[in-house]
């Protein structure tokens, strides 16, 4: 894919599963920040889906069965991701209800410290923005379709797209927390590896966006209209 990103300013982390560079084991950070997505233990890396989705690859996460922790396939940034109030993320992929767990399906995590964390997921049949670990919720009953997501925190408010599709909601990101890392696709946060990939669902991620700043209407339909023409939506 050649097309340049139309919205670099405020760019904290951006991670293409469909890059050549990608492996089970490691997501280069494209945003130069050096947030690089990693799993070295070979129980919790995701596997390649090539051609997943218009013709470009994806990371195919595996929930595990027959545990009674839910964990699944999971990647962590290592290094410290420093969080404002004001935040805007994108994402796109395949979001597949949870058979072990069906609670709990997907998270895009951001770890924070004495258990209050910041979070956007999908947690029984709702999108949930974790605050600090309160929440608040939007409806939602779509599964298994390919779809694009952005969420935006502004400091005082929540809204999150659906392909295009906006809800408001109450409930900003804390900015207290002591930021330790970034987890896609499980719960961060915790105190061994694998604790880190529990409520993991067998989602497949193509691509994951994070602004440490409030993207304008027209910047949003920007990156939204470069990834619906990259990943054909």
């Amino acid at each position: 894919w050649t097309q340049e990103l139309p919205v670099t300013l405020g760019l904290q982390g951006w991670w293409d599963m469909s890059a050549s560079d990608t492996t089970v084991s490691n997501v280069t950070d494209k945003s130069g920040n050096g947030h690089t997505l990693i799993q070295s233990a070979s129980g919790y890396q995701p596997s390649i889906s090539s051609s997943a989705q218009n013709g470009l690859n994806a990371l195919q996460f595996t929930e595990m069965t027959g545990t009674t922790t839910y964990n699944g396939d999971f990647m962590i940034t290592t290094d410290d991701m420093t969080r404002t109030p004001q935040q805007t993320i994108f994402y796109v992929g395949r979001i597949v209800k949870g058979t072990v767990h069906a609670d709990y399906n997907f998270y895009i995590w951001d770890s924070g410290s004495g258990g209050n964390h910041n979070a956007f997921a999908q947690f029984q049949n709702n999108w949930k923005i974790l605050d600090g670990g309160s929440g608040v919720t939007s409806s939602e009953t779509t599964w298994s379709s390919w779809r694009y997501l952005t969420v935006q925190f502004n400091g005082s408010s929540t809204f999150i797209r659906d392909s295009g599709s906006q809800t408001t909601l109450s409930g900003t990101l804390e900015s207290g927390n002591d930021t330790t890392g970034f987890t896609l696709n499980g719960w961060n946060g915790k105190g061994s590896a694998s604790e880190k990939g529990q409520y993991g669902a067998s989602n497949i991620v193509g691509e994951v966006l994070i602004y440490n700043s409030i993207l304008t209407s027209a910047e949003i339909e920007k990156v939204e209209d470069y990834l619906k023409s990259k990943w054909g939506l």
